[in-house]
């Protein structure tokens, strides 16, 4: 079974050139840890309440311990993600990037590990 990044909003910016929104950031490098999910598509904030929270888990519902959730967009939504998974199965792999090293740093939270 191969491993999912699952990227949790996929930004977007107005190229006023082509006149459409395109991808603001390019995840293909993420790809070296799994295939790529977009859990958000579109440039919107995430609305709140349970009809997010209830797509949250049906678009992480697959989540496995091998895969990872890369830690885009709105800090309430990486937080959602993050507990939705750990309640879950109990740990979470998240990908961050470092803009210095100009790769994706692994962390590995285990909230039931002592």
């Amino acid at each position: 079974m191969t491993s999912t990044v699952y990227i949790l909003q996929n930004p977007k910016k107005w190229d006023r050139v082509a006149e459409v929104w395109v991808d603001k950031y390019d995840f293909t490098s993420a790809e070296k840890y799994g295939s790529l999910h977009y859990v958000i598509e579109d440039n919107r904030t995430p609305f709140s309440g349970w009809p997010f929270i209830r797509k949250l888990k049906e678009e992480l519902a697959d989540y496995d311990e091998q895969d990872y959730i890369l830690a885009t967009g709105s800090p309430e939504t990486i937080f959602l993600a993050g507990m939705i998974v750990q309640q879950r199965i109990g740990c979470v792999n998240l990908l961050t990037y470092d803009k210095q090293k100009q790769d994706y740093l692994v962390k590995h939270y285990d909230l039931n590990a002592n």
